[in-house]
């Protein structure tokens, strides 16, 4: 199954993406006012942003209630158990996304917030072609592919004060990520499970600086 989506397009023409993937019990609509801050840095004009939206089902922690969930979470101790399948699939439907998209991979951004940010790990990491980026934000790995990429930057950023994925979590998972030869960019900030405005300052100048305008042909 493919993935629904909200298309949030930029008033200049399009030249670069960022699929962005929600957390746990959110929805697509939640990520969308991010998008006109992001374009105002110089740069940034001309990006597209493509929200998923995760589907309902039951999570385990929450008592079996279901609410959008792009996998099934078992038992967090703090480590997450969670459902691999779930795991595989949403990336899967991630990786046709970019597949499907009239840009190029290498003008595509994929980024996550806590359980969209998992996701965003895996499809980025396995995916057969190479994206411009990978954000993480308030995550963790949810599995560690054998061989994962390693010419993709990554953007880790974490509150340390969060209190439903601990930092730990984060720092773990980005030094994974380094072990395995990614370029990594790890920044922590006073704020706890959330998205704070120096956040998305720091990573608007992030992302202008992997998604440099197209040039004209001479």
């Amino acid at each position: 199954m493919s993935l629904t989506y909200l298309l949030d397009e930029p008033e200049q023409p399009c030249d670069s993406a960022i699929i962005w993937l929600h957390g746990l019990g959110a929805s697509a609509n939640d990520l969308q006012p991010l998008m006109p801050l992001l374009r105002r840095q110089p740069g940034l004009a001309g990006l597209r942003g493509i929200l998923p939206q995760a589907p309902m089902r039951p999570v385990t922690i929450n008592g079996g209630l279901a609410m959008p969930a792009w996998y099934d979470i078992l038992a967090a101790t703090p480590e997450r158990v969670i459902n691999q399948q779930h795991l595989l699939e949403a990336a899967a439907q991630v990786q046709a996304l970019v597949d499907s998209c009239e840009l190029p991979a290498e003008r595509i951004v994929i980024a996550g917030f806590s359980q969209g940010g998992a996701v965003a790990y895996q499809a980025a990491l396995t995916s057969t072609v190479a994206v411009a980026g990978l954000v993480c934000l308030s995550t963790y790995l949810g599995g560690k592919p054998d061989a994962p990429r390693q010419d993709i930057p990554l953007l880790a950023m974490h509150g340390s004060l969060d209190e439903v994925v601990p930092e730990s979590l984060g720092l773990n998972s980005a030094d994974w990520c380094c072990q395995q030869g990614l370029m990594v960019d790890y920044q922590s900030y006073p704020q706890g499970h959330e998205i704070g405005i120096s956040q998305i300052k720091d990573l608007a100048k992030w992302l202008a600086t992997r998604l440099t305008p197209l040039q004209p042909a001479p």
